[in-house]
């Protein structure tokens, strides 16, 4: 990893620099934990498991697995390792109600439930905690305890480390965090073999396959580029589905979807995708954020079953572009109030979804000419 400044078409290296506190890293973490690799919340900071042991920060991730987050500000050494281990083994015993009682007491006032949904858009699932991750951040790790950890891992043991830099420029500070597979495969130069084409085995192949194997090849190439196209344009069209399932030998059209779909749109198009699927068919006048995203989910798991969605703070700042572009909608905080009293019918598609009139300001698409107003949505565009 690295930081660079540029100046008028100059760049300017900015060296690291040591972090001094490591309750700064801690606070920094627990206010984006994004920044480990993965959207994750926070359950609880210095939570006491023995008389002088404490976990410097517990978390849950979208699946409800656990995860112990262990800060070192400067290198690492080999007994974090055992510590981080000890507390794995305590974290593993943990049930849904413990994780509860911790996060009650980290945000009180705010059910464990409650946080999940807002984090996610999805409902906190009744088993949690059913496998854990312990992850290690510092700034750096001296090659044995790499070694350790690396062992440890390979017998089942889900640990993993996090290398977090700090940059200060200009009386600004900045962090970058990367994992420690991640920051070894931009050091490796070396790269791997990939499986031979069979068009071009050692092995002699008479002529005439080789061509015949050619032209099927060409064929093939031709049709799936055309389907591709036209999915780009519309990822629902059944018949180029009919016809990649066909070309490459899959059971069905929904296998060949399943399978391929995904990798059509990239997220930031998925997203567009979205708003486009639900534009015109809003009855509310301001939009939660929570309320946007727990669709997004639903959306994701009907149209792209398989594919991993954005989380919450991407889709967000991705569909905030997307929706304020046309000039209908702007991204504010604001007070629902009478601008969420219509019947929502999207909101039907959202189980555990609840809007009980609470007027507490949030975050959100707020529509710039209220409906009644305007008048331009029109019931039969629903």
């Amino acid at each position: 990893m690295g930081l660079w400044r540029a100046d008028d078409y100059k760049l300017t290296r900015i060296k690291p620099t040591a972090i001094a506190m490591e309750a700064l890293l801690e606070s920094c973490v627990e206010s984006d934990p994004s920044i480990l690799g993965e959207d994750l919340l926070i359950i609880g900071r210095k939570v006491r498991i023995a008389d002088r042991e404490e976990i410097d920060l517990l978390a849950l991730d979208e699946t409800g697995a656990g995860r112990v987050i262990e800060l070192k500000r400067g290198k690492t050494i080999r007994y974090v390792t055992t510590q981080v281990l000890g507390y794995g083994a305590w974290v593993e015993t943990l049930g849904r109600a413990e994780f509860i009682s911790i996060f009650a007491v980290y945000r009180p006032g705010v059910t464990l439930e409650e946080a999940f949904y807002d984090q996610f858009g999805r409902a906190l699932p009744e088993d949690i905690n059913t496998t854990h991750v312990l992850t290690i951040v510092a700034a750096a790790v001296d090659s044995r305890t790499k070694r350790i950890l690396r062992y440890v891992e390979g017998r089942g043991n889900p640990i993993e480390i996090v290398l977090v830099e700090q940059y200060v420029d200009n009386g600004v500070t900045y962090f970058t965090g990367a994992g420690l597979a991640e920051r070894d495969s931009q050091m490796d130069t070396t790269t791997r073999k990939k499986p031979r084409d069979p068009l071009y085995s050692k092995a002699p192949r008479p002529l005439e396959e080789l061509i015949a194997l050619s032209a099927a090849r060409d064929r093939v190439d031709r049709r799936i580029r055309a389907c591709v196209d036209e999915l780009r344009a519309d990822p629902r069209i059944p018949s180029s589905w009919e016809s990649i399932a066909d070309a490459i030998g899959s059971s069905s059209a929904s296998a060949a979807r399943e399978a391929y779909g995904a990798r059509l749109a990239p997220r930031d198009e998925k997203v567009l995708l979205f708003w486009k699927a639900f534009a015109g068919r809003f009855f509310w006048d301001f939009l939660p954020g929570r309320f946007l995203y727990a669709l997004y989910m639903v959306w994701m798991g009907t149209e792209f079953p398989g594919s991993r969605p954005l989380s919450k703070g991407k889709f967000m700042r991705r569909l905030v572009a997307a929706a304020t572009e046309s000039g209908e909608w702007f991204h504010t905080r604001s007070r629902p109030g009478s601008l969420m009293n219509a019947v929502e019918p999207l909101a039907t598609r959202l189980p555990g979804w609840r809007h009980e009139g609470s007027n507490e300001a949030t975050y959100g698409l707020r529509r710039y000419q209220p409906r009644g107003s305007s008048g331009t949505a029109e019931t039969s565009q629903r």
